[in-house]
């Protein structure tokens, strides 16, 4: 018999107050190769009777942070979201992560930031959930961990976009994602948020 690899643990239940959909306008971009590997813990299981699938310490090294792309308040101009790819008969399945940006001025530090995404920076990304859970829990969200955001599209044309540069972070082949995003949260949603306003800097 074929080992089960995979099962679910919990119902699809109508919610009364779904939420807003969406993420807040602020993402979080940092450098794979900046995460402290040995110091970041993760509560990852799946067992026959249950499933865990978060992050419970995020540590970056020593001198490194995370750093912010920003939207507009009450706009959705940028934006994130996952796919599942079935890997067929001979293959495993896996995820495609996005994050959808954009840069509002081709200063020398956003084409030095273009430069670098275009070299192939290796990066991960946490956003913030509109649909937040009870007592925020489910909040933060981190796309990239495994197998990294690398530039998948950008194209600019001054007369488009009010001149704005729309580009795209995504899985790629082969290095595409295991699991859909994980849940972020250590101990609880204001201690996750203390390191989110820190840029999840190093203690």
């Amino acid at each position: 018999m074929a080992q089960v690899c995979g099962k679910i643990f919990s119902d699809f239940l109508a919610q009364c107050e779904i939420g807003t959909g969406g993420i807040e306008q602020t993402i979080l971009i940092g450098n794979r190769d900046d995460i402290d590997l040995n110091a970041t813990t993760r509560d990852v299981t799946m067992t026959g009777i249950a499933c865990t699938h978060k992050i419970t310490a995020l540590v970056m090294k020593t001198g490194t942070q995370m750093y912010k792309l920003e939207g507009l308040t009450g706009k959705r101009m940028i934006n994130a979201g996952f796919t599942f790819n079935d890997g067929g008969s001979d293959a495993v399945n896996t995820f495609t992560h996005n994050i959808f940006g954009r840069a509002f001025n081709l200063d020398e530090a956003t084409l030095c930031y273009v430069k670098g995404l275009g070299k192939g920076a290796d990066l991960f990304a946490i956003i913030r959930d509109n649909n937040k859970g009870l007592l925020n829990v489910d909040e933060f969200k981190i796309l990239g961990l495994d197998r990294g955001l690398k530039l998948s599209e950008l194209a600019h044309n001054y007369n488009e976009n009010n001149g704005t540069l729309p580009f795209t972070l995504s899985s790629k082949e082969p290095d595409l994602e295991p699991n859909p995003p994980y849940i972020w949260l250590e101990t609880d949603n204001a201690t996750t948020l203390a390191k989110w306003d820190a840029q999840v800097a190093t203690p």
